[in-house]
């Protein structure tokens, strides 16, 4: 399926690759989580369809964070925060021309969302998530004593696993026995980031509270 021309938004701190999907009078950005890449997501009719969706009441905007698809890479040793993960957002809406935006933040994109609206409320006409929290240890917990071994054991089995669409049996267990689905996902891991960068993310994003 054709899918929309790839552009690159600069940064103060790199290049963010980005798309611009139909033409409403409504801006939508859309904040996926840590794995993606622009060009790859388009071979997958369910998500294009999706997408396709959405760009019939608004102007869509989709990218891949810095150090994911096809954005300037970034070395594991100097990995962004979460605040300058989110400054991508603001770099994608400048590059666009977008002055006001509904943010639709999926997974880890969800911090980013909520983060971007309550730093820049006047760039924000709306907040929607879906599969997201504000921390991932209970409240009650200190960080450093949130499941110090289960944490370690889930690291590896990500970064072991990764590239083989082995996360599918837990992020969407309908399809894990779909061999075709399995296939492409499998290697839409493998073009959005490699084992260490997602082990590195994933556990960047334990430490991420917004509460």
């Amino acid at each position: 399926m054709a899918h929309p021309d790839t552009c690159y938004a600069r940064g103060k701190d790199g290049n963010v690759a980005y798309q611009i999907v139909g033409d409403g009078p409504l801006d939508v950005v859309f904040i996926p989580w840590w794995a993606t890449n622009l060009d790859v997501m388009w071979e997958e009719p369910s998500i294009a369809r999706f997408l396709l969706r959405m760009a019939r009441f608004c102007r869509l905007l989709c990218f891949d964070k810095r150090g994911t698809g096809v954005s300037d890479a970034l070395p594991l040793a100097t990995l962004p925060s979460l605040e300058q993960w989110t400054d991508d957002v603001r770099t994608v809406m400048t590059a666009a021309g977008s002055e006001r935006a509904a943010l639709l933040g999926h997974s880890q994109g969800g911090q980013m969302a909520m983060l971007f609206a309550a730093t820049y409320p006047s760039r924000t006409s709306a907040l929607v998530l879906a599969d997201t929290c504000a921390r991932q240890y209970d409240p009650d917990e200190r960080p450093s004593e949130f499941s110090v071994n289960e944490r370690q054991l889930s690291l590896d089995a990500v970064e072991t696993g990764w590239g083989s669409a082995g996360t599918l049996e837990f992020l969407a267990p309908s399809l894990a026995h779909d061999e075709r689905f399995r296939r492409w996902y499998a290697r839409y891991e493998r073009l959005s980031l490699g084992p260490r960068m997602v082990r590195a993310v994933v556990a960047s994003d334990f430490e991420n509270d917004l509460g």
